[in-house]
């Protein structure tokens, strides 16, 4: 099967420490021992050739020459977590592609395998055809928790494949040590949580308290507004609004060249967030084509930095007369916004300029937001990923201001985003990776350690996935939220609120969205409904081994208590199972107590499944509507025995589950 895996990019994660690696964990990477067919290290397989070359190679004496079908395979490498990156010389002459599929060519690739070594997926490294001259393949990659074995493979991938391929020089290395991972045993049968209820970590923040509608237009349909308006009765604060700048159309020129600014659209936009309760995070792109470098000639997006020196400081005034005029009209309420100055610019799609282009647009931005007002939050990158996290908080620290000419630049907050995959099956890790990576570089930079930290989208996958369907997800979030308390973020805005008007479809498509199109909850909007029930002090809940892990909360009071287990592991098309659960309750207070249990779990608070029994239709009437809606709510609560200072129960794959303790 062709198994999807993370790809990343370079990600500023320290590697293992001195004296651990990273070293190269392939034995014989460079083909120097052995002779002829006999290579230590490798495996042969497949009916053609792969042998020790002396005549051609890259480095060295030898390269390993492979031709017609099959080729080698190197020794299993133990994987316990993180990033591997898998690097090597591939050269290639007159390989002809396998016409029964597109992907058989040569091919350097590393495979997954289980505790058992079974094959569990690949990666590819590079897939070649033609002729082509050495050149080194490299790529970064997170595999699931699934995997406990890789291995590289070298070789003509299909039977239809001819031509001959040569590699040299293979490299796999451990970026990140098993302690940097924290990895969990795994155990689908029991598992058991410890609660000291003794121990006060303090406040429960409600840190996912807000959402993302994507591009600034859709906060202003009526089903957005309705989700608006449902989610705030649930906690949720803050809409973050992409493109305020452009898609709203606030800025042209006369024919002089000289700033017309338009404030309706934007108003309208805004005030669908403020009137409902909830407070703007404002992202301050994209470029108006009058200022830009090009014109994508799209009306919500324009991902060009500006033209030259002229642009930047108009750049600068709009900036100033977008913070002016939300001050004028909303008053000291913006000192409780957030600012935001771009969407993912180290991301070609969102951006199409350098990282020292993004810097100068977010001097001028800074310096023109608080020129109108020095008492607002402003800050970035707001990174697809950790990359540019790094350069953006140095520069903030000692670079050279384009807007002012001194030294440094102001930031009230730090902003990326964290998604486990693009396509295909999470890989948990990655999340790991991005907190760590950031923390790294909080260490390094020690006058940010008060810095609020913001992961202003995040979610299981970057596109269209089932489990944003089911309560897969519900687990995903609830299990997301104990990662971002436990790495001291500030604020968590999950992507995104609800579909946008781009869909037709009513029913359930796999997207991102915590609402369907016609304001449905989903499971995973219903997880956010029980972590908004916890509050007061937060309290240890260490779970023993994976799948099973938890958040847990005790009142100001002391008379209440709120414990909430999710069980999730990676492949969401894992066979069923149940894990045996039991809760240990150290530290109670003595007396009395009452537990309940509320449930988010596969057939149950998953409306995905009655809109499949409908045949799943496109458009819903009002009898579908109603039906579906009552499949989304929260069941009553089962009430649980206490015995003995520990809560026994059977939770389901991929379940959410809140005990509530009262006195």
């Amino acid at each position: 099967m062709r198994y999807v895996l993370t790809v990343m990019a370079a990600v500023l994660l320290p590697v293992m420490a001195a004296g651990q690696g990273p070293e190269n964990c392939v034995v014989n990477g460079g083909f120097e021992e052995g002779a002829g067919a006999a290579m230590p290290g490798w495996e042969r397989f497949g009916d053609g050739e792969a042998a020790l070359d002396e005549e051609v190679r890259h480095d060295g004496r030898r390269s390993l020459r492979v031709a017609g079908p099959g080729g080698a395979r190197s020794a299993w490498i133990p994987y316990h977590g993180g990033r591997i990156r898998v690097a090597g010389w591939m050269k290639t002459e007159d390989v002809v592609q396998g016409p029964s599929a597109a992907w058989h060519r040569a091919a350097f690739q590393i495979q997954s395998y289980d505790a058992d070594k079974r094959p569990l997926g690949h990666s590819d490294v590079t897939l070649l055809d033609g002729t082509n001259d050495w050149a080194r393949h490299e790529s970064t990659i997170i595999l699931s928790r699934s995997v406990a074995f890789v291995a590289v493979h070298c070789h003509l991938w299909g039977a239809d494949t001819t031509g001959t391929a040569w590699f040299d020089d293979i490299a796999v290395t451990m970026l990140d040590s098993p302690d940097t991972m924290k990895r969990r045993p795994l155990d689908l049968a029991q598992a058991t949580c410890t609660v000291d209820f003794s121990q006060n970590l303090g406040a429960f923040r409600h840190l996912w308290r807000g959402s993302d509608v994507s591009y600034a237009d859709r906060v202003a349909t009526p089903t957005q507004i309705d989700a608006i308006r449902y989610a705030h009765r649930f906690g949720f604060e803050y809409i973050r609004l992409h493109d305020c700048v452009h898609d709203p159309a606030i800025y042209s020129e006369d024919a002089d060249g000289k700033p017309v600014y338009r404030w309706d659209t934007f108003d309208r936009y805004i005030s669908c967030v403020v009137d409902n309760g909830c407070r703007p995070v404002i992202v301050l792109e994209t470029m108006p084509p009058e200022l830009a470098t090009h014109d994508s000639g799209q009306s919500w997006q324009n991902p060009y930095p500006p033209r030259g020196p002229a642009e930047y400081q108009k750049w600068q005034d709009l900036v100033y007369e977008i913070v002016r005029h939300c001050e004028a009209t909303w008053g000291d309420a913006i000192h409780t916004w957030y600012f935001e100055v771009w969407n993912e610019p180290d991301a070609k799609g969102y951006f199409q300029g350098t990282l020292e282009e993004y810097l100068r647009i977010y001097d001028h931005a800074v310096a023109g937001a608080t020129r109108a007002d020095p008492a607002i939050r402003i800050g970035g990158p707001g990174g697809a990923d950790t990359i540019w996290c790094r350069p953006f908080l140095e520069h903030c620290l000692s670079g050279t201001n384009d807007a002012t000419g001194e030294t440094g630049c102001r930031t009230d907050f730090l902003s990326w985003h964290i998604y486990t995959v693009g396509v295909g099956v999470p890989a948990f890790d990655k999340m790991t990776v991005s907190l760590e990576s950031v923390a790294a570089v909080i260490r390094d930079l020690p006058a940010f350690k008060e810095l609020p930290l913001l992961i202003t989208e995040w979610g299981c996958a970057s596109s269209a996935n089932p489990v944003h369907d089911r309560p897969y997800d519900a687990a995903f979030r609830t299990m997301a939220v104990r990662q971002f308390l436990d790495s001291g973020i500030t604020l968590a805005l999950p992507f995104c609120l609800g579909e946008g008007p781009q869909h037709a479809h009513e029913g359930f498509l796999g997207g991102l969205a915590l609402f369907t199109k016609t304001t449905i909850p989903k499971s995973s909007f219903r997880a956010f409904e029980l972590l908004h029930r916890m509050a007061g002090g937060r309290v240890p809940c260490v779970s023993t081994n994976d799948p099973v892990g938890g958040l847990a909360c005790l009142s100001a009071d002391g008379d209440s208590a709120w414990i909430l287990l999710y069980n999730l592991i990676e492949d969401p098309g894992h066979e069923p199972y149940e894990t045996a659960v039991e809760v240990q309750l150290n530290g109670l207070a003595p007396g009395p107590w009452a537990c309940t249990a509320t449930a988010i779990a596969p057939g149950g608070c998953d409306p995905f499944l009655t809109w499949r029994a409908m045949g799943g239709p496109q458009t819903l009437d009002e009898a579908q509507y109603a039906a579906i809606l009552e499949a989304s709510q929260l069941p009553p609560p089962e009430i649980l025995p206490i015995q003995q200072n520990a809560i026994h129960l059977d939770m389901p794959a991929f379940s959410v589950i809140l005990l509530e303790l009262r006195r």
